[in-house]
């Protein structure tokens, strides 16, 4: 997978206002992650926050990264995965 991509993907589905793509993207670039891929790199100007439907995953941003933050059923935050930053 290229997680650039799929960042770009998420970025459009967002503009789209389609979420069932948001949440499918979401969860391609966080079993990406979890495999051990690398993070894409994100422009500071293209960060924003973006939530799945279900809200277990979502990109936050975290001082000057986004990160993608996972979360259990009981909403508590488990792993987190930080982008790269386009300086």
């Amino acid at each position: 997978m290229d997680p650039q991509a799929c960042w770009r993907r998420i970025l459009e589905a967002v503009e789209d206002n389609d979420q069932a793509e948001v949440d499918g993207a979401l969860r391609d670039l966080w079993d990406w992650f979890v495999r051990g891929g690398f993070a894409p790199t994100a422009s500071p100007e293209l960060a924003k926050p973006v939530v799945a439907s279900h809200g277990m995953l979502e990109v936050v941003i975290d001082g000057d990264h986004l990160v993608l933050r996972g979360y259990n059923a009981m909403m508590e935050p488990t792993d987190s995965y930080p982008f790269l930053t386009d300086t």
